[in-house]
C-alpha cells in the first residue's frame, strides 16, 4: 500500500501480494483503527493517513522487493496512465514497457507536463538506443532537455549520436538541435559554428533548414 500514493482497493492488494482477499481486509481495516489508514477516494479504497508516514514505509522496502511489488501493481493498473509510473519504478526494460512509457509519454507530451513526459521518453530511448524510431526519439529529448533547461544533457546526447549518423538530412536535424543547445547556454561561437555546418549542408541541397 505504501507504493500506491492515491491508495488501492483490498483486490488489487490481494492480487499483488498474493494474499487471501480476506486477510488482506483484516489487516487493512487494523490499520484504519490504529490510525495508521484511513478510507481512499474511492469507495471501499484504503490509504496511509498520512504523507510522510506512507513515504516513511515505502523506504524502508527493500529495493528488490519494491521493485518486484511495483511489477506487479504495473501488471494489475495495465491500461491506466499509473502503469508507466509503476513500471519504471520497477526498472522494467522490455518492449512491452517501452510501448507503455511512449504511449503515456505522449499523452504527458501533449498536456505540456514536459518534466514527466521526459523522464518516460528518456526510458524508452534507454530501452532501444538503436530502435527504427530511435532518432526522432532521441530529437524529442533533447529538445525537450532544453526546454526545462537541462542543455547541457541535451548537447551530450546529441553529440553522442552524431558520431554514427552519416546521413545529411539527419545529420542536419542533429545539428540544428545541437545549434539550439548551445545557443540556449549563450555559447554562441559553438552555436554558430554548428549553424554554419548546417548551413554549409544546406548549401549544396543536401538538407532543408527544419522549420
Amino acid at each position: 500500500l505504501a507504493l500506491l500514493p492515491s491508495g488501492a482497493m483490498p483486490d488489487m492488494l490481494a492480487q499483488v501480494l498474493g494474499e487471501d482477499l480476506e486477510r488482506v481486509r483484516l489487516a487493512l481495516e487494523r490499520g484504519v483503527r490504529v490510525g495508521l489508514l484511513q478510507s481512499g477516494r474511492e469507495a471501499g479504497s484504503f490509504r496511509f493517513g498520512h504523507e510522510l508516514m506512507r513515504e516513511a514505509c515505502a523506504a524502508r522496502c527493500p529495493d528488490a522487493t519494491a521493485r518486484r511489488y511495483h511489477r506487479h501493481i504495473a501488471g494489475a493498473v495495465a491500461g491506466t496512465p499509473a502503469e508507466a509510473h509503476h513500471r519504471l519504478a520497477a526498472g522494467e526494460a522490455t518492449p512491452q514497457a517501452r510501448e507503455c512509457f511512449l504511449r503515456e509519454a505522449r499523452h504527458l507530451d501533449a498536456r505540456r507536463a514536459l518534466w514527466e513526459a521526459l523522464r518516460l521518453y528518456e526510458a524508452a530511448l534507454d530501452i532501444e538506443p538503436q530502435s527504427p524510431d530511435a532518432e526522432d526519439l532521441a530529437l524529442r529529448v533533447a529538445e525537450l532537455r532544453i526546454q526545462v533547461g537541462l542543455a547541457e544533457p541535451a548537447a551530450a546526447l546529441l553529440l553522442q549520436r552524431l558520431v554514427t549518423i552519416r546521413k545529411p538530412l539527419l545529420r542536419g536535424r542533429y545539428l540544428h538541435r545541437l545549434g539550439e543547445a548551445y545557443g540556449s547556454q549563450g555559447r554562441n561561437d559553438e552555436a554558430l559554428a554548428h549553424v554554419t555546418e548546417l548551413e554549409g549542408q544546406e548549401s549544396f541541397g543536401l538538407v532543408s533548414r527544419p522549420a
